[in-house]
């Protein structure tokens, strides 16, 4: 299902903000609306990880962490969709994934081929 190769982080969001059809994966089994919701906040999270340059900080640093807590939680995305302790987990469990393995990488693990979905900001297909 990853027929577009991302390259970098910042490519996959460029494309979901362009509202184009993105890979990504499913993190509720859910579907419909929850799904959509917890993958807004997933690339609000991964906007937030690049803008705080995360990287940098590194992956293990609990100030950094918080950092990022406190922009996200301040998100109005984020804030609007008002979001469930599980559903804001989810979503930053998979942000942080994207953001760290880079989106070609993340989505080729073999460990959720089945879980592969497609999804704009507009709409989970």
């Amino acid at each position: 299902m990853n027929q577009h190769k991302y390259n970098t982080i910042e490519t996959w969001l460029s494309d979901w903000d362009d509202g184009a059809d993105v890979s990504s994966v499913s993190m509720s089994g859910f579907g419909g609306d929850y799904e959509q919701a917890l993958q807004v906040i997933a690339a609000e999270a991964v906007r937030t990880l690049i803008k705080l340059d995360y990287k940098q900080s590194g992956f293990e640093n609990q100030k950094a962490y918080d950092k990022f807590i406190e922009e996200l939680d301040k998100n109005q995305v984020v804030l609007d969709v008002a979001p469930s302790g599980a559903m804001f987990s989810a979503a930053i469990n998979l942000a942080m994934i994207m953001y760290k393995r880079g989106p070609d990488s993340a989505l080729s693990d073999q460990a959720i081929k089945d879980r592969l979905i497609k999804v704009s900001k507009n709409a989970v297909h």
